[in-house]
Formats: C-alpha cells, sequence, structure tokens
C-alpha cells in the first residue's frame, strides 16, 4: 500500500494527526542530525571549503530545515485537498525571496552573494512557516508521532526522491552535453527550446495532483478503470497545445532573435518528447499509487543510463538536434518500459490506453476545469 493510500485510510482511522507529526518531526530530526555530523566532522570538510567564505556556511545550515518542512508540507497541503494554499506558498516563496533580495540590492552596500542568500532564508522561512500553519489548522498540531508508520511511508518515499533526482538529471542531461561536446552558443539556442516545451509540462503536472490522491485509494479494477482516461486526455491536451507552437516555431524562435531559429528542428523534437513525457506521468502516478514505487525509479535510471549513450554519440554528429533525438529515443525507450510496468503492476490493458473515443474530448473539458488553479508558475519535476 503506497504512503498516500494509508493516508487516505488513517482520514477514516483519525490518524491524519499521526502522519503530519511524522511528516514534521522526522525530516527537522534528520537535519539537525545532518548538521551535528557536518560540524563534527568540519575537520576534513575544512580544506576542501577554503575557498567558501565562512559567512555563507551559516545560511546554508539554517536553509536545510527549511527547505525539508517546505518541500513535505507542500505535498500534505495537496492530499488535503489544499492546492490552493500549497500554490500560494510556493509564489510566496518566490516572491518573497525577489522582493527581500531587491531590497538587499537596493540598501545594503557592497551587496554579496553571501547577503542574498538571506533572501532566500526569509522567503522558505516564510512559505514553510505558512504550510505548516495551514496544516496545524487542518488535523492539528503534531503531537502523534509512529516511528512504525513513519518508515513504512520512508520505504516508499527514498524511492520516489531517487526517481525525482533521475529526472531532474535527464531534464538537464541534453543541455549539458551541447554544452560540453558542441559549443555555448549552440547551447544557448538549445535552452530556449527546450524552454518553449516546459510550460506544457505544468498540465500533466496539475492532473497528477487530482489523479495521485484518486488512484491511490481505488481498487485495481477501479484504476484500470480511470488510468486510460487520464493518460488520453492529457496526450489530447499536451498535443493541442504542441501543434500550434511546432507550426509558429519559426517566428516565435524568431522573436528571440535570427540565430535561434536554428534550433527549430530540436524545438519539434522537443515537442513530441513532452507529449511523451506528460502520458508517462500519468502511468507512473498510476503505478505509485499501486505502492510500486521501485518501477518508476528503474525506468528513470535505465533512461538517464540511455540519454547518456546517445548523447555521447549523435551529439558530436548533430550538435542539438542530436541531444534532442537523444532525448527523445530516450523517452520513447522509457515510454515502452511504463507500458511493460503497468500491464506487470495492473494487468491492464495497453491497448485501451490508445482507444481514443469522441467521448475523451468531452471529459478533456471537465478536465481543464478540475485542474482551474492547480496550474502553477514554477517548473513541475516530477514527470519521467
Amino acid at each position: 500500500m503506497s504512503a498516500a493510500a494509508q493516508f487516505l485510510v488513517s482520514r477514516k482511522e483519525g490518524q491524519v494527526q499521526t502522519h503530519f507529526s511524522n511528516m514534521l518531526i522526522f525530516p527537522m530530526l534528520f537535519a539537525v542530525l545532518l548538521v551535528v555530523v557536518f560540524l563534527m566532522t568540519f575537520p576534513l570538510w575544512q580544506p576542501h571549503l577554503q575557498d567558501m567564505p565562512s559567512q555563507r556556511l551559516l545560511p546554508c545550515l539554517i536553509i536545510l530545515p527549511l527547505l525539508l518542512l517546505f518541500e513535505s508540507g507542500g505535498p500534505f497541503l495537496v492530499v488535503l485537498n489544499k492546492v490552493k494554499e500549497r500554490n500560494l506558498a510556493v509564489l510566496l516563496r518566490s516572491y518573497i525571496t525577489l522582493f527581500a533580495a531587491a531590497l538587499l540590492y537596493l540598501f545594503v552596500p557592497d551587496c554579496s552573494i553571501d547577503t542574498m542568500l538571506w533572501a532566500y532564508i526569509l522567503g522558505y522561512f516564510i512559505a514553510a512557516a505558512y504550510v505548516t500553519t495551514r496544516i496545524i489548522l487542518q488535523v492539528g498540531l503534531p503531537l502523534a508521532i509512529s516511528l512504525t508508520q513513519f518508515w513504512r511511508a520512508f520505504k516508499f518515499g527514498v524511492w520516489v526522491y531517487l526517481s525525482r533526482i533521475g529526472r531532474q538529471l535527464f531534464a538537464l542531461a541534453g543541455f549539458f552535453f551541447v554544452v560540453a561536446i558542441d559549443n555555448i552558443a549552440d547551447a544557448g539556442v538549445y535552452s530556449v527550446a527546450a524552454a518553449l516545451t516546459t510550460p506544457m509540462m505544468n498540465i500533466p503536472f496539475a492532473v497528477q495532483t487530482i489523479l495521485f490522491p484518486k488512484t491511490s485509494a481505488q481498487t485495481d479494477q477501479q484504476a484500470i478503470r480511470s488510468t486510460p482516461l487520464y493518460y488520453r486526455q492529457v496526450m489530447i491536451v499536451m498535443a493541442a497545445i504542441a501543434l500550434p507552437i511546432a507550426i509558429f516555431s519559426q517566428p516565435i524562435l524568431l522573436l528571440f532573435g535570427e540565430a535561434f531559429t536554428a534550433g527549430q528542428t530540436a524545438l519539434i523534437i522537443l515537442l513530441v518528447t513532452a507529449i511523451l513525457s506528460g502520458a508517462n506521468g500519468i502511468l507512473v502516478t498510476h503505478i505509485l499509487g499501486r505502492g510500486k514505487p521501485v518501477y518508476p525509479t528503474l525506468v528513470t535510471v535505465s533512461g538517464l543510463a540511455l540519454i547518456i549513450a546517445l548523447s555521447v554519440w549523435l551529439v558530436p554528429l548533430h550538435g542539438m538536434t542530436g541531444a534532442a533525438l537523444a532525448t527523445a529515443l530516450s523517452q520513447v525507450a522509457m515510454s515502452l518500459a511504463l507500458l511493460l510496468c503497468y500491464k506487470l503492476v495492473t494487468g491492464g490493458s495497453i491497448s485501451s490506453l490508445f482507444a481514443f473515443q469522441w467521448s475523451d474530448l468531452s471529459a478533456v473539458r471537465e478536465l481543464f476545469r478540475k485542474i482551474r488553479g492547480k496550474i502553477i508558475t514554477e517548473r513541475p519535476i516530477d514527470n519521467p
């Protein structure tokens, strides 16, 4: 049973407060432990930190527990059906950080990067305080701790965390190899092409905020019926967004300068990749909801190894287009692997995922109504 399913069941058992206590207390203890270990082993680290100013060390240690609290509390708010509050926390963190950084730059003489770190701390502090307060108002003070429940959730979450890291590296791999093997100018063009596909990923991310709590609480048979519908809807929406971008790709790239039109082919390839990535996110959500986080993690790690191998081969031959091809081919391989995992985990029919019907179009309108307000501005990283 997945961590989300445990939580949803606990809502009926009156144990929501226990999950909140675990989420709050144990990450904080982990952060404190890291700080203590770091300070105890500081003589070993000191030779490697000679280039780091001492005034930078303290902010880095302070921001760690705030970061853990914010990142742990955000998903908890989503499961509590407080998505707007979670989005507001994201906005608070971003805009308070920017506002504080602007004030520091304007009014602090000789403002340095070390001083700017305190702006980030302020943003995370207020956002984390807001998230924690909203949860306390909903479920009560974090006074009930269960090591057993925490360990069950941790065994699930550690795989999700590893998969998340792999997806971040996967998203950056193409740009990295263009920089390393090709040239900086092409890397700039490639980064613009990749950035144009990034807003599309907000769609599957928003759908996942609806689907994950739902599918994790469903039986296998119920999930087999609902997942294909969401899968087809996301593909339709993603394709509808990608098509005009592809058609008008040249004038769009011209907005950035004539040199950026060289990335037109890469952009079109990355648009196809984005559609696959969005659909993969639905399959990942389904598999996680069945309590099988190992499968998406293994797929992500395999995809990362494949994109590295393909980039080493294709980027020297085709530059930024080779990087886009490596990304697309790796995403295709990951799609096939996730389809197989979907079949193995639930026994569902793969063909049902692609059995498009006219009713899917009307269902898309209902989907947009549900996800309205759930599309946030920060870049999502929960898609493979």
